[in-house]
């Protein structure tokens, strides 16, 4: 399977629902090192942190650079991180324990940074196409409801931005 039939099967289909051979877009990928000899798996240990498998590992902050397991971190997957509203994001904490496995400075240095790439890009966007509309979440039509939001905002399971502040 090449590039053009792996979005092939992506398009037909790409649900978060395991199955044996298919998961979202990941599971297509399994057999990539067998069937391709120049295809090689990424194991460093700071390389793809998520919050599936961030609690494997020891987590530091040190002076703006995060390590994991004593290696540098490279990046964060970002996987379930939905704009809510300008200034509420929910990263999924509830179903990974991510409250549990980051430290509150490590959630604000990691997702912080996010934020002001995201915010930046938000900006370019609609100074570059000033008539699109981006996709937010209108609190009152929410299925989840605004008292819904208020509620997982108390009990710390979503991020949300006051003045360029982060909390959860």
């Amino acid at each position: 399977m090449r590039a053009g039939q792996w979005r092939e099967r992506c398009t037909k289909w790409c649900y978060d629902i395991v199955e044996e051979a298919r998961f979202d877009d990941q599971k297509y990928l399994d057999s990539w090192p067998e069937r391709f000899p120049n295809v090689t798996v990424l194991e460093h240990k700071g390389a793809n942190l998520a919050r599936w498998n961030c609690m494997n590992y020891e987590l530091q902050l040190d002076n703006g650079s995060v390590s994991v397991d004593g290696l540098p971190l490279i990046f964060y997957h970002f996987n379930s991180f939905r704009i809510v509203n300008r200034w509420i994001y929910d990263v999924d904490f509830v179903d990974w324990d991510l409250g549990k496995s980051l430290s509150p400075e490590l959630m604000r240095f990691l997702f912080g940074t996010y934020l002001v790439e995201i915010k930046s890009t938000w900006d370019w966007i609609k100074k570059e196409a000033p008539g699109l509309r981006l996709g937010l979440t209108n609190l009152r039509k929410s299925p989840a409801g605004f008292t819904e939001l208020l509620r997982r905002m108390r009990r710390r399971e979503l991020l949300y931005s006051v003045r360029s502040s982060l909390f959860y």
